[in-house]
């Protein structure tokens, strides 16, 4: 299971909350297989400060330096796809979200740790 950490990456109450959720029941909130639950993991998106948050592919130096349990770098192929699904949905593609497609880290390179 992937899900926000306690910052929300943006400090959103919606992710907020699913972190919470997650973190009080674990694997139990979700209806996982009873083959599964045993290996059923949770890891956390982490929330990185606002200056590394809008610099890009330049972070993926820095999050390679950085303690985390699991690094996941998009291929450019992936990012283009992230941008396209996100340019799908026009009422959300606000002026601060074409933005967030140019600079955010988060299209680029993840961080995650263990719950």
């Amino acid at each position: 299971v992937v899900t926000f950490d306690a910052g929300g990456v943006s400090g959103h109450a919606n992710h907020i909350s699913l972190y919470t959720a997650v973190r009080y029941k674990g694997c139990k909130l979700l209806w996982v297989p009873p083959w599964a639950a045993a290996g059923c993991r949770v890891l956390v998106l982490e929330s990185v400060n606002l200056c590394r948050k809008y610099i890009s592919f330049l972070d993926v130096l820095i999050s390679c330096l950085l303690p985390r349990d699991a690094l996941f770098i998009l291929t450019e192929e992936e990012t283009e796809q992230a941008k396209r699904a996100m340019q799908c949905h026009h009422s959300q593609l606000l002026w601060f979200r074409r933005l967030y497609l140019l600079f955010s880290r988060y299209l680029v390179v993840n961080s995650l740790r263990l719950l």
